[in-house]
């Protein structure tokens, strides 16, 4: 059973994590007169790439000028991470085109898609002005919260938490641990199981919920292993799904939770950490897709017992682990 600190434990906000109430008044002014250096060449009549590549800095160097001054993320700002979709819907296809193989890219016209990117590039633009100008306005300091406030708000992350593993391992013995995506047609929509579908959802907002606590230093005693227990499940969902939107989803949350709670670190060493996840997030997505292949072939139907599943996911992993580095080699990839 979990345990919960003494309320005195329970610590308000500390100074060296300023909000967007407390002290930022001057960065995001700084921001704003960046935006719109950024914003001004948006008024020509710009190519492609260069629209592509002002689109990507006006999401970008929010990001960077307020880690360099508070070595604190801002991923979780609504501004960041709907610019994040905006950049591979609209930047990233005009500056890096050889990652959208889509046939629907060779179906759109040159203008067609110079004049998509440029006012994709100019609406965002004008959203970011607004969106900096509003924040650089002095606000009141937000007041501090009591501790009481503090202990509830970890007694619902636990609950939410619990909730959703609970919900989680249910979806795991009602499925078989293997009617997932890779088996198409076997899939229930019965009233429970969409319920129950539902409610494993909370299992991915803990995760956001556990890394923002943590950031904060307001974890509760021994609560890592509810965070463990949810990976555990979702480790037998990824391994029978052969998704990568399962590993994206816990991406996701991790790094929104881990930068709207993050404290000031090392900028080198969270660089590397970066870089090392980048590299270990693209090799397993080269993986997953050599292991989805093997599981369509070696599945044939939903109504295997589990050992009879996991021995299948075991020997298609093992041979998808074989297939990634030839995968490397081959041109193109």
């Amino acid at each position: 059973m979990t345990r919960f600190a003494p309320q005195a434990s329970f610590r308000v906000t500390p100074p060296s994590l300023p909000t967007a109430r407390q002290g930022g008044d001057g960065l995001n002014r700084l921001i704003l007169a960046w935006t719109a250096l950024t914003a001004l060449p948006g008024i020509l009549d710009l190519p492609r790439e260069a629209a592509g590549v002002g689109l990507i800095a006006l999401v970008t160097l929010p990001v960077l000028a307020i880690w360099i001054a508070r070595r604190t993320l801002i991923v979780a700002d609504p501004i960041i991470v709907i610019g994040m979709m905006w950049i591979l819907a609209a930047g990233l296809p005009a500056v890096a085109p050889e990652l959208y193989r889509d046939n629907i890219w060779l179906r759109i016209s040159a203008q067609s898609w110079d004049a998509a990117t440029l006012w994709m590039y100019r609406g965002w633009a004008a959203c970011s002005l607004v969106y900096w100008f509003v924040k650089s306005l002095p606000q009141r300091p937000a007041r501090p919260q009591p501790a009481s406030a503090y202990a509830h708000a970890d007694r619902l992350r636990v609950g939410v938490g619990v909730l959703g593993l609970g919900a989680s391992v249910v979806y795991v013995l009602m499925t078989g641990g293997q009617a997932y995506s890779h088996i198409e047609g076997f899939a229930s929509t019965s009233t429970l199981d969409q319920i129950v579908h539902e409610m494993r959802q909370f299992s991915k907002i803990y995760i956001f919920l556990y890394f923002f606590a943590r950031g904060r230093g307001r974890l509760v005693t021994r609560e890592q292993w509810l965070l463990y227990a949810i990976l555990g499940v979702y480790a037998l969902i990824f391994a029978a799904s052969a998704s990568k939107g399962v590993a994206i989803e816990l991406i996701a949350m991790w790094i929104l939770g881990h930068g709207a709670g993050g404290q000031r670190g090392n900028i080198a060493r969270e660089v590397a950490v970066g870089a090392v996840a980048i590299i270990v997030t693209y090799f397993v997505f080269l993986w997953v897709t050599a292991y989805r292949i093997e599981l369509h072939t070696l599945v044939s139907q939903p109504a295997a017992s589990f050992s009879e599943a996991f021995d299948r996911q075991l020997t298609a992993a093992g041979i998808a682990f074989e297939k990634v580095p030839t995968t490397l080699l081959e041109p193109g990839a």
